[in-house]
């Protein structure tokens, strides 16, 4: 025990270690920062001069199915211009007086005003997302017009035939037959499975938890093998496991201070585990390896692989089989597995 409280002494005092195991939180925290602000969301207006049911529709339908676009409903234009010029929002959109019957005459022609801050670029993507709501809550009417001309159905204009067509373009617009697009997240590799494709974009933060760790028991090694060139009586376990440790505890404070953590005992495991692999790793590196400076170079490699081939930064598996095959070869992906 005395040994073990000695080597740890001599792992706090060595600056370098002690930095790394700083920068892990701050960086990560730094990142998760970026991430948040990088995802942050778009905010429209929407103002009608004339509200109907149409309208009204429309709108309820961007407020409750976007989840990327934030929309707020103005009854004041002129409120909602100042906002667009103080950059309050991003852009915004006034539907004209007698909007829906308009729409039913055909005439299109400035029905709508956009208003654009100077500050945005993503008025287009905001365009597209209000068109794709309106069309799916005008198609309604699109279709009660076409089966009555049509002839689909007798009497196609009575109240009961336009009940039914109502309720047949709802019953497919809402149901699995229209083909749709539906974009997930995946914040790692033990996400539960889903019928779309994976994500090519992962979030950093446990991607460089996993290689700080790897990083620290290839260090402790490279430690074991120093002090065996020096007949300093150390076991290699205490070598690789004591900067395991201290770099465990900067990732469970980093895994609080990001909001990442899940349940205390799930994190505990799966540090537990993935350290354990690690010094099972290394242990079988120095039977192989003796030389510290070897090991010391075998270190950059290990790292940028994991960086490179694991789905840390970008998830590139996800996209090119090779990767998915790379990514195995290298300990940090078991850790995103495990977690």
């Amino acid at each position: 025990m005395k040994r073990f409280l000695l080597l740890c002494k001599r792992q706090l005092i060595q600056p370098v270690f002690l930095l790394l195991c700083l920068f892990l939180p701050f960086s990560c925290l730094f990142i998760r920062k970026l991430e948040q602000n990088s995802a942050s969301s778009l905010y429209i207006g929407l103002y009608a001069k004339e509200p109907d049911a149409l309208t009204d529709a429309c709108f309820s339908e961007l407020k409750d199915n976007s989840k990327s676009l934030v929309f707020q409903i103005y009854t004041d234009e002129e409120m909602m211009r100042n906002d667009v010029a103080k950059a309050a929002l991003d852009c915004a959109y006034a539907f004209d007086k007698g909007f829906h019957a308009r729409l039913l005459e055909k005439d299109y022609k400035n029905s709508i005003t956009c208003y654009v801050s100077a500050s945005t670029v993503m008025d287009d993507l905001s365009r597209e997302v209000v068109f794709s709501a309106l069309f799916r809550v005008f198609g309604e009417d699109i279709a009660v017009t076409y089966a009555g001309r049509a002839g689909i159905f007798e009497a196609a204009q009575t109240g009961t035939a336009v009940q039914e067509i109502a309720e047949l373009y709802h019953s497919y617009a809402d149901g699995q037959e229209v083909f749709t697009l539906d974009y997930q997240y995946l914040n790692t590799l033990a996400e539960e499975p889903s019928n779309s494709a994976p994500s090519a974009v992962a979030m950093p933060v446990r991607g460089l938890i996993a290689v700080l760790l790897f990083i620290s028991g290839l260090a402790g090694g490279v430690t074991c093998l120093s002090d065996r060139e020096k007949k300093l009586p150390v076991s290699s376990i205490y070598s690789i496991s004591i900067p395991l440790l201290f770099m465990a505890a900067s990732s469970l404070v980093t895994l609080w201070l990001t909001k990442e953590a899940g349940s205390f005992i799930k994190e505990l495991t799966a540090l537990l585990l993935y350290m354990l692999l690690i010094l099972l790793f290394v242990r079988l590196l120095l039977v192989i390896i003796k030389k510290p400076a070897l090991l010391s170079a075998s270190i950059p490699v290990f790292a940028l692989g994991s960086l490179i081939f694991c789905p840390i930064f970008i998830n590139l598996g996800a996209v090119l089989p090779f990767f998915s095959v790379m990514e195995k070869l290298f300990l940090p992906y078991y850790y995103l597995l495990l977690s």
